[in-house]
Parts: structure tokens; C-alpha cells; sequence
């Protein structure tokens, strides 16, 4: 039985005890964190819960994990496993040569776009202000490389044997994270992920993950039709087996024996 909520009968709702904050929490390494024996949660029907590391009845489920490796990148699953980071990194390299180009190909056919750039001004709206071409290409350059992996998003489709598109989060995230490798700023960053078994989001139910809850890590998602997952952050990395609708007034979960993508053997 995992950490459940709401009035259900057979159901025990837990109780607030303290003010908790992220400072209380146990500090593990990547692998000590996915290798724990998780627990499964239930939000009963018509029930909210809300999922943050600073929430007393679900702190048990969180931990600080620092990630001081590429390797610990690639078990938390922010970069792929088993696709090694020179590979990225040519990738993203790939990416920048192309962008460049793309943008000076731009700039002789606009030339005298090329000598403006909008730029907000006090009043809350935009100006047309003269740069040098230089200059307009540095922030067309940045803007545009964001925007657009091509190279690193065909290695990702084949890695993942996916289809995953040049302007896919999964092509966006990847990047950050390769270049936050790149400017070695990987071991000062902590994650607050969340580990369950199963997650299931009953009729008329509602999980909400708040600020502060990077990614979230489940064997399978269970969401009834009328149930809703929401994330209160711009985006929330969810690695799962599966994420699946039921229509049912109840769901009867059969525990298999299978392991879910994230998890990593013992060494």
C-alpha cells in the first residue's frame, strides 16, 4: 500500500505534522535515489493533493540529488542513456555551424532588416533601433538556436527510435542540459524529483505538481477521464513505463513484474 489520499473507505488520509523544507530532506546520489523501494500514491475521487518537496505529507517521496556527472544526468534521465556525450555534443555542435549559417544566408537577403532590430523600450512596447549586422546576428543567432536542433533531434529519434522533432521539448531540454555540461555548471545543481510506483488520479481527482518539482518518476500513471494532471512549472519531466485513461468508478491494478525505464541495477 503506498501514501494515499481522501475519505474512500479502506483509504487512510494522511495528516500535516510539521512545516518542512527542502533543507530536512535526505541527500542522495542519483543512483542511491532511483534504486530506493518506492511507494505507490492514490488521490481518491474529488480529492486535490499537491505534489512539492516542501509538503509534509509527501516529503518521504522526494530527495536532493545533486548532479555533479554526465552520469548522473543520464540516470535521472535528463540526458539519454547509452548515447555517450561526445555524440551530443557534436550534435549540438552540428546545430550551431547550421544556425549560423541559416542566419547569415538571412541577413544577405534582408540587408536592411539586417541593420534593425525591434528592442523593447520603457513604454512597454518595441522600437526599431540601428545595429551593426554583427550585432543583429549575435541576437538572431541566440534566438534561433533555442528554437531549432535538427542534428540533435535526428540522433535523439534514432537513439529513442522515435520520431522527435527539431523544435520538440525533448530536442529543447536535451540541449540545456548539454550545454549546462559544456559550462560546467552540472555539479551546483540540485534536482528535487519524486519517486512513486504507481500514481493513480481517481474520478473528478487532481494532482498538482508545484514549483520545485523537477521531474517525476513512476512505473505507471493511472488518470481517470474526469481526473487532470497539472504542473504548475513551464514544463515537468514525467518518466514512466506508461501513462494511461481509465473510465471506470474504480481501478483494480494488477502488480506485474516488470521494471520501470528508470531503474538501475545495483553495482
Amino acid at each position: 500500500m503506498g501514501a494515499v489520499f481522501g475519505e474512500e473507505e479502506g483509504m487512510a488520509k494522511r495528516k500535516s505534522s510539521k512545516p518542512y523544507t527542502t533543507r530536512e530532506m535526505p541527500e542522495l546520489t542519483a543512483r542511491e535515489f532511483v534504486q530506493q523501494e518506492p511507494l505507490s500514491l492514490v488521490v481518491a475521487k474529488g480529492e486535490t493533493v499537491t505534489l512539492s518537496p516542501t509538503n509534509p505529507e509527501l516529503a518521504h517521496h522526494f530527495a536532493r540529488v545533486p548532479m555533479r556527472t554526465v552520469e548522473d544526468l543520464q540516470v535521472m534521465g535528463f540526458l539519454p542513456r547509452g548515447l555517450d556525450i561526445e555524440s551530443l555534443r557534436t550534435a549540438v555542435r552540428d546545430d550551431d555551424d547550421f544556425t549560423r549559417r541559416d542566419m547569415e544566408a538571412w541577413l544577405e537577403r534582408n540587408p536592411k532588416a539586417a541593420k534593425t532590430v525591434d528592442e523593447p523600450c520603457d513604454c512597454g512596447a518595441s522600437k526599431a533601433r540601428e545595429r551593426t549586422p554583427q550585432a543583429t546576428m549575435a541576437q538572431l543567432f541566440r534566438l534561433e538556436r533555442k528554437r531549432v536542433h535538427p542534428a540533435l533531434s535526428a540522433l535523439l529519434s534514432e537513439h529513442y527510435n522515435n520520431a522527435i522533432a527539431p523544435d520538440d521539448v525533448v530536442s529543447r531540454t536535451t540541449w540545456r542540459w548539454v550545454k549546462y555540461v559544456e559550462r560546467r555548471l552540472i555539479p551546483i545543481y540540485v534536482l528535487f524529483p519524486v519517486l512513486f510506483q504507481d500514481i493513480t488520479i481517481s474520478a473528478d481527482a487532481t494532482l498538482v505538481a508545484e514549483h520545485g518539482t523537477s521531474s517525476m518518476l513512476a512505473r505507471d500513471i493511472y488518470i481517470h477521464q474526469t481526473g487532470t494532471l497539472r504542473s504548475l512549472s513551464s514544463h515537468l519531466r514525467i518518466w514512466a513505463s506508461s501513462i494511461q485513461t481509465f473510465d471506470g468508478p474504480s481501478l483494480s491494478i494488477s502488480v506485474l513484474l516488470k521494471a520501470p525505464p528508470w531503474v538501475v541495477l545495483p553495482t
